[in-house]
């Protein structure tokens, strides 16, 4: 599993964003969110003692831009 997060996905303003009570309990933005959503289940590899073979990749100077985000999954893709 690859968690690929844009460092600058920090604008909840971009796209939809669920501002539910729960969802922001997740985070205050997406890049905060994935962060976090990693966090939680790496912490869950631990408390259980599960594999865990998850990597966490930020690009940088990338935001809410699908675009980008694409053009650097198809790297993981071909690796």
């Amino acid at each position: 599993m690859i968690i690929l997060l844009g460092e600058l996905d920090n604008d909840p303003s971009l796209g939809t964003f669920r501002t539910t009570d729960l969802a922001m309990e997740q985070g205050a933005y997406r890049l905060e969110r994935g962060a976090n959503f990693y966090k939680a289940n790496k912490k869950l590899k631990n408390k259980n003692n599960w594999e865990f073979n998850w990597t966490i990749d930020t690009l940088k100077n990338v935001g809410h831009d699908y675009k980008k985000m694409s053009e650097n999954a198809i790297e993981w893709i071909k690796n």
